[in-house]
C-alpha cells in the first residue's frame, strides 16, 4: 500500500516537472530600443527568441493615434496595420529561420503613454512539429511602456539663451564703438593745445634772446 502511494506521488512529481519544462521550453524577450521619444522619432520593437523560428504569426498591440507603422526590419517578416493592431506573419521555406524580429514605428503625438505587447502569438521552431502558443511561450505577457515627450519647452529655452548671448555681444560691441568715437577726438584736441602752448613758449624765448642781442649791439 505504501509503495503504491509512493509511486503515485513520484508519478505526480514527474508529471509536474515534465509539464513545467514543456511549458517554458520556448521563451521570447520583447524589447524596445528607446522608451522616451519625440514626435517624428522612430522606435524599434524587437523580439528575441531562445530558438530559431521558421514560422510565426502574432499581433502587436499599440496606440495607432500616437504611433504609426513604418516597416518590418526583418527579412521575410510581413507587417500590416489592421483594426488598430499590427498583424505580423513570418515564414522561412529554407528552414534556416531566425531568432530576431524587428518592427519600426514612428511617434506622431507628444505627451502620450503607450503600452506595447503581443497577443494571438504562434511560433514554430526549426525542426519542431507543432507551434508554441499561449502558456508555452515564456515572456509572451511582457508589456513595454513608451512615452512620447514634447520638446517645445526645450527649444524655447535654447532659443532664448542664444538670443540673450547675441544681445550681450551686440551691446558690448556698441559700447566699445561709442567709447572709441568719444575718446579719439578728445585726445587729438589735447595734443593740439599742448603743441600750441609749447610753440608759444618757444616764441617768447626766441623773442627774448633777440632783444638781448639787440641791446648788446647798441
Amino acid at each position: 500500500m505504501i509503495n503504491k502511494i509512493l509511486k503515485l506521488i513520484m508519478l505526480i512529481i514527474i508529471s509536474i516537472m515534465i509539464f513545467t519544462v514543456y511549458t517554458y521550453a520556448f521563451s521570447i524577450e520583447p524589447s524596445i530600443n528607446n522608451v522616451s521619444v519625440k514626435p517624428g522619432e522612430e522606435i524599434i520593437f524587437k523580439i528575441k527568441s531562445n530558438e530559431k523560428i521558421v514560422a510565426t504569426n502574432f499581433k502587436l498591440n499599440y496606440d495607432n493615434e500616437a504611433f504609426e507603422l513604418v516597416k518590418s526590419n526583418t527579412s521575410g517578416l510581413n507587417v500590416a496595420e489592421k483594426d488598430g493592431k499590427i498583424a505580423c506573419i513570418y515564414a522561412d521555406m529554407s528552414g534556416v529561420g531566425t531568432n530576431n524580429f524587428e518592427i519600426i514605428l514612428k511617434a506622431k503625438l507628444s505627451n502620450k503613454s503607450v503600452n506595447f505587447g503581443l497577443e494571438d502569438a504562434k511560433f514554430r521552431a526549426v525542426n519542431a512539429k507543432t507551434s508554441y502558443t499561449g502558456s508555452q511561450i515564456d515572456g509572451i505577457e511582457t508589456i513595454i511602456n513608451v512615452k512620447t515627450i514634447d520638446d517645445t519647452n526645450t527649444n524655447t529655452i535654447v532659443n532664448e539663451t542664444q538670443n540673450n548671448i547675441n544681445n550681450v555681444v551686440t551691446n558690448s560691441n556698441t559700447d566699445n564703438t561709442t567709447s572709441q568715437d568719444t575718446k579719439l577726438p578728445q585726445t587729438g584736441e589735447n595734443n593740439i593745445l599742448i603743441k600750441l602752448v609749447i610753440l608759444f613758449v618757444l616764441l617768447i624765448i626766441v623773442n627774448k634772446i633777440r632783444l638781448n642781442r639787440l641791446k648788446e649791439i647798441k
